[in-house]
């Protein structure tokens, strides 16, 4: 049977078409926007998909040019011990994801003032990089839509991903397909990926879950494992998308921004 990464890797170039209606109004939705004058957002590929990202008004190559410079600033951070820069760095990145819980902050803030900023994130980058899950609490490392996104950006080698909700759900809509195809009547347990709901918008919320009468997959953030599972789904992910890069020669980064975009309306 053909893995799912080799079978994701065949929809890089064709074979994946996905469509949505956008809000115009939003900032994030600017640049996609002013390229493409409508208010549906389409692909036929997932490389397609990538291409036309769009997040904080800017595209793909803006958005990994600003990802680049925040990484090199907390990176430059921890490898110096200075909890400062690297406070104001995770700052930065929470701003940039749109990600500004107070909890969050508060903790790293904690952290920053009893000068364990630095050693934390690096313990926890180790966990993650090991595949341990467990230690991702609310006593030891936090786990969140926004520490996701610092994690990923401390990580020098590139291969810890942004999990949220919307790479979730993408994954989980693509995991749907592939059983499908693949004639099978559940989820492998290594693809039971798990989805993050929306906010709440003027029209209601964004269908992200990709459950359907055959298939069933966990919601974020409700259990009282929740970071733990946020955890392991960063690292099974990661070791997917890892699969991937390597079967079609594309960066990490580029196809998890294609699952972003994917994730922000399921069918």
């Amino acid at each position: 049977m053909k893995s799912f990464s080799s079978w994701v890797a065949e929809k890089w170039l064709c074979g994946f078409n996905h469509s949505y209606k956008i809000s115009v109004q939003s900032r994030h939705w600017k640049h996609f926007y002013s390229l493409y004058k409508t208010d549906i957002w389409s692909c036929s590929s997932l490389r397609e998909a990538q291409l036309k990202y769009s997040w904080d008004g800017g595209g793909f190559d803006q958005n990994s040019k600003k990802l680049a410079e925040l990484a090199e600033v907390l990176q430059t951070a921890m490898r110096t011990s200075d909890e400062n820069s690297a406070f104001e760095a995770c700052r930065r990145i929470l701003r940039w994801g749109g990600v500004t819980s107070s909890s969050t902050t508060e903790w790293l803030e904690r952290l920053k003032d009893s000068y364990s900023l630095v050693s934390t994130l690096n313990d926890a980058l180790r966990a993650l990089r090991a595949g341990r899950s467990v230690c991702f609490n609310s006593s030891e490392f936090l786990m969140n839509s926004g520490m996701t996104k610092i994690y990923s950006l401390a990580d020098s080698s590139n291969l810890i991903i942004i999990y949220d909700g919307r790479v979730g759900a993408s994954l989980g809509y693509l995991v749907v397909q592939y059983c499908r195809e693949m004639s099978l009547d559940t989820i492998p347990d290594m693809l039971a990926f798990e989805w993050g709901a929306s906010r709440k918008t003027k029209n209601g919320y964004h269908k992200r879950n990709p459950s359907n009468e055959s298939f069933c997959f966990s919601q974020l953030g409700l259990q009282s494992d929740s970071m733990q599972r946020h955890a392991r789904m960063v690292i099974t992910a990661s070791a997917q998308i890892k699969q991937i890069s390597d079967r079609i020669d594309v960066p990490v980064r580029n196809i998890e921004a294609a699952l972003f975009m994917v994730g922000y309306e399921l069918p």
